[in-house]
């Protein structure tokens, strides 16, 4: 689920930057740290939105780096237990599907997926057959899955899913 929260964060600038374009530089450097990178209790930053507010500097005393506290706000992906969302199916092995949404990547475990449905490791790419029809899930399908369990670290976000509910499976198009 996409979010616009409030978040705050600390910079810290190298001397050689403090000149008159100290502030851009400053923002230059907040948006490389924090667009892309991942937080467990805040989710996936995707972009920054707007700067509400720039701390005045602490220089440190032996490193000479001046430290900036910056609010601001950000748009922010966090995948919530129980969500029922569409990803793409990447590629197929005897555990499961491995499947990506966005940032996030997922997993849906053999145990997750209906009976009816058989790995194939001898068809190329490997993938999973069902036994009632001709279909069968390739990479590259789109899915609809509810999430189980999602685990985040600084640089994405991981997610197993299931595939044993109404309404989930097979997207056609």
């Amino acid at each position: 689920m996409f979010m616009q929260i409030t978040l705050e964060h600390t910079t810290k600038l190298h001397p050689r930057y403090f000149s008159k374009e100290l502030t851009g530089q400053l923002i230059a450097q907040f948006h490389f740290e924090v667009e892309g990178s991942c937080a467990p209790r805040i989710g996936c930053i995707i972009c920054v939105k707007q700067i509400l507010s720039i701390g005045s500097g602490v220089i440190q005393r032996l490193e000479g780096y001046a430290r900036h506290r910056i609010r601001y706000e950000a748009i922010v992906y966090r995948p919530i237990r129980g969500e029922v969302i569409d990803v793409k199916v990447t590629y197929i092995t005897r555990l499961g599907i491995f499947a990506q949404a966005g940032v996030m990547a997922c997993f849906i475990s053999q145990y997750s997926i209906p009976l009816h449905y058989e790995f194939c490791g001898s068809a190329m790419p490997p993938c999973m057959k069902s036994k009632s029809d001709s279909s069968g899930i390739l990479p590259n399908d789109k899915l609809r899955v509810r999430i189980l369990g999602t685990r985040t670290n600084t640089k994405s976000i991981f997610a197993t899913a299931t595939l044993l509910e109404d309404f989930l499976g097979l997207l056609r198009n």
